[in-house]
């Protein structure tokens, strides 16, 4: 497990940020997701990854059943997380769930509500 938490510190070292975009469907969520934990992972902040089984095989981190990567009041889950170092994508497979705190830049536009 600590080869494994040396070798996620090692990843977070390489991976490039790009800037971030407004989101209105799932591929672009997903693309934000992938650029704030890559942000994170460059600035050296904190990122907990946790799932079933975690594996590294060569440069890729997989994360697989109940993959969640957390931090601040941001929570991703899905079936399978993969981490690859070499070509620097974040890919999330399966079913997922996100939640965002208020302030995440990955929310999109906040509907309106109007009362009459």
């Amino acid at each position: 497990m600590n080869g494994v938490l040396a070798t996620v510190a090692a990843l977070s070292l390489t991976f490039v940020t790009m800037p971030s975009a407004q989101v209105q469907d799932r591929a672009g969520q997903h693309s934000c997701l992938e650029e704030l934990i890559q942000a994170r992972l460059l600035a050296q902040q904190p990122v907990r990854l946790s799932a079933e089984t975690l594996t590294l095989t060569g440069d890729t981190l997989r994360l697989v059943g109940r993959a969640t990567v957390r931090f601040d009041d941001t929570t991703i889950r899905f079936a399978e997380i993969v981490l690859n170092q070499s070509s620097k994508r974040i890919e999330f497979l399966g079913n997922g769930m996100v939640s965002h705190g208020a302030g995440s830049p990955c929310m999109g536009p906040v509907p309106k509500i109007e009362f009459r």
